[in-house]
């Protein structure tokens, strides 16, 4: 609590924490499980946007938000907005992107087996790898 700065945590922020930890581990684990692979065969780790440009990374990790792989992690600020200028720009990029978008499958977490149980167990605040 700063109260000069008028900034404070509350019950809510916590449980709003809890619950983005748990929601962002299990789909990252999910994805892992997915493609058959782990942390260590990830070359990186990509963070978009303004939550992943500006999070800490450190204290990120701490929480169990990412895995431990600090060296992996890779922030590309607002991604979007660079692939839709690659895109105007180079009609190859286009055709790669494309190519991409056809090779995409939706998973679907909350819809596999032990999705409840792994989201419950994800609420505690361990890191992981």
């Amino acid at each position: 609590v700063d109260e000069e700065r008028g900034i404070s945590i509350t019950q809510e922020d916590v449980n709003q924490l809890i619950l983005a930890r748990s929601g962002l581990s299990l789909d990252q684990k999910s994805l892992i499980k997915h493609f058959s692979t782990s942390v260590d065969e990830l070359e990186n780790i990509y963070l978009a946007g303004a939550f992943g440009n500006y999070i800490n990374t450190d204290n990120a990790i701490a929480v169990g938000l990412f895995p431990d792989a600090k060296e992996k992690v890779v922030k590309i600020g607002n991604g979007a907005l660079a692939g839709a200028r690659q895109m105007l720009l180079s009609q190859e990029k286009r055709k790669e992107a494309e190519e991409i978008a056809r090779k995409i499958k939706h998973l679907k977490p909350n819809e596999e087996e032990g999705f409840f149980d792994a989201f419950v167990d994800g609420i505690r605040f361990e890191s992981w790898r």
